[in-house]
């Protein structure tokens, strides 16, 4: 298994677009590898952040903020 997480600074916001095109790349990657199943957990206070992680794949879970990507 394995963990991955991003916690970025205000200043990274002006580069979202390149933020998400290479989390869109690591994700396709760990499922292309094997990767069977994915969980992202979301911050609340990201607007976007559910429209996105639903984009990619993900469903919600019985948990608040946990988004689950099965193959």
């Amino acid at each position: 298994g394995g963990i991955a997480f991003c916690d970025f600074k205000p200043s990274a916001r002006k580069y979202k677009i390149s933020i998400v095109k290479a989390a869109r790349e690591i994700i396709g990657e760990v499922r292309a590898r094997g990767c069977l199943v994915m969980y992202a957990d979301i911050d609340p206070n990201e607007p976007g952040a559910v429209r996105w992680v639903t984009s990619m794949g993900f469903k919600p879970t019985m948990k608040p903020r946990l988004y689950r990507w099965q193959a």
